[in-house]
């Protein structure tokens, strides 16, 4: 195995137990993590063909997700508000 394998290994690990602390800390459901899975498992296989998306692809899905985590954020936060768990 060459160093490049081992990168991607660590990668996709460090990327996976984030997914698990995500879940144990109560933040993502079972049946999304698996989804996530499912999506980590179809990159791997993916990663150097012709169906890989582009990196410049990759990275305007992350920056067009930044907004899109702060809305969430926002939402859950009037929500807790509602129900009077944050003052």
């Amino acid at each position: 195995m060459n160093f490049l394998t081992y990168f991607r290994g660590f990668s996709y690990a460090m990327i996976a137990v984030a997914m698990l602390a995500l879940v144990l800390a109560g933040g993502l459901s079972v049946a999304l993590a698996l989804v996530f899975l499912g999506v980590m498992i179809a990159s791997w296989i993916l990663e150097n063909t012709k169906w890989q998306l582009p990196e410049r692809y990759g990275l305007g899905i992350v920056l067009l997700s930044i907004p899109l985590f702060y809305i969430d954020w926002q939402i859950q936060k009037q929500m807790e508000i509602s129900r009077g768990f944050l003052s």
